[in-house]
C-alpha cells in the first residue's frame, strides 16, 4: 500500500491510503492437476470461478475465453481459447475456438480455421479433452 500526502494551507498534512490491487498469480494447469479433479458437474457459473485459478478469463454473455497464464515476448498469451456455452443446456455440447499468436503480426492473433465440438459433463472431462486436443 502506498501513501500520499498532501497538505491543507500547509499547516496540517492529510494522508490519502492509495490501494494498490496486487495481482494474482496463476497456477499452471498439468495434466497431474487435471487427474486429480473431483468429477463435479459442469455449470457456466462455477466453470468460470474455477478456471480463474488457471487461466486469465474474460467472461462475454454465455462464452469465456481462457488465456494462458504465460506471455510471449510481445506480451500475446501462448495459447487462447475460446469456449461457447450457449448450446451446452440443450444438447450438452460446447463450442471451442483456438487462437494463437499471428507470426506474421507482431501485435495480433490470429483465429484458427477449425473449432470443436465437445460433449462434456464435468469440469475434469472438459480439461482433459482441452489437453488431448493440444489446447491448453
Amino acid at each position: 500500500m502506498s501513501y500520499q500526502t498532501t497538505t491543507k494551507n500547509g499547516i496540517n498534512a492529510r494522508f490519502n491510503k492509495k490501494v494498490v490491487k496486487k495481482s494474482v498469480s496463476k497456477v499452471l494447469l498439468t495434466k497431474e492437476i487435471v487427474n486429480n479433479l473431483n468429477e463435479t458437474t459442469l455449470k457456466f457459473s462455477t466453470f468460470v470461478r474455477y478456471a480463474q485459478k488457471y487461466f486469465h478469463t474474460s467472461k462475454q454473455g454465455n462464452s469465456v475465453t481462457l488465456r494462458h497464464p504465460y506471455t510471449d515476448i510481445h506480451k500475446r498469451h501462448i495459447r487462447t481459447v475460446k469456449l461457447d456455452f450457449s448450446y451446452f443446456e440443450n444438447t450438452g455440447y460446447i463450442v471451442v475456438t483456438s487462437y494463437v499468436p499471428d507470426e506474421q503480426n507482431n501485435y495480433g492473433i490470429l483465429e484458427l480455421p477449425y473449432s470443436y465440438n465437445l460433449n462434456v459433463t464435468s469440469h475434469k472431462q472438459l480439461f482433459t479433452k482441452l489437453f488431448k486436443q493440444n489446447l491448453i
